[in-house]
């Protein structure tokens, strides 16, 4: 008889939380998003990029939405020109104080050039 696969979600009091996920759709800004207003886990980055040049996801571990180019990420990674993303962290990438992300066309800190309306879609999978 076939087992049953083991669980990778994140741990809380008391067993497993169910995975949320949040929608990602760019807006022509640097999309100063709040995900979670309180300590999370990302377990999953699926992502799109639908413009002609490399992107940026910059993730912000704040209980506010992030100051794009002025508050420094906890993590930034390449979403490259007409590609996709998909990372699955079995161990989670972890927010003490909330999750929040910004999305820009540089990977400096200090980078605020907008995303174009649609350019950036998919989805985080979080607890």
């Amino acid at each position: 008889m076939a087992q049953p696969l083991p669980s990778f979600g994140a741990p809380t009091m008391g067993g497993y939380s169910p995975h949320l996920i949040y929608t990602v759709q760019s807006l022509a800004s640097v999309n100063s998003t709040l995900v979670l207003a309180r300590p999370g886990v990302i377990s999953q980055i699926s992502l799109s990029n639908h413009d002609a040049s490399h992107s940026y996801i910059k993730f912000y571990n704040k209980a506010t939405a992030p100051v794009v180019g002025t508050d420094i990420p906890l993590a930034t990674m390449l979403i490259p020109t007409k590609d996709i993303i998909i990372i699955t962290l079995p161990f989670g990438l972890n927010f003490s104080n909330g999750i929040g992300f910004g999305l820009t066309k540089n990977p400096e800190i200090s980078d605020t050039t907008p995303i174009p309306a649609n350019g950036i879609v998919g989805f985080l999978t979080f607890v």
